[in-house]
């Protein structure tokens, strides 16, 4: 399984978005997008909800399972394309 750091930071290095936006308390369309893709990757490892959680700021498991349920029904925008083999690459280099 690949370290929960490795996989927050290769995602926010993907998706251009600062690690502290990702855990801090804003809720734009655009910051929500990327956590959401986030959770997903972390989630696609393995990760409990919790663990997700506390990776992202500290949020509550249930407010991981809404980001997943979005991230089911929408797909990658261009704020969060598709690339899966962002982390796998990161922990290769």
């Amino acid at each position: 399984m690949i370290p929960i750091d490795v996989i927050f930071q290769a995602a926010c290095t993907a998706t251009g978005a600062r690690p502290s936006d990702i855990r801090g308390p804003r809720r734009t369309r655009l910051l929500v997008a990327r956590r959401r893709f986030i959770a997903s990757k972390m989630r696609e490892e393995g990760y409990s909800r919790p663990e997700i959680g506390r990776a992202l700021g500290g949020r509550h498991h249930t407010t991981i399972m809404n980001l997943l349920g979005l991230f089911e029904r929408r797909p990658p925008t261009r704020a969060c394309p598709d690339t899966s083999h962002i982390c796998r690459d990161s922990v290769a280099a």
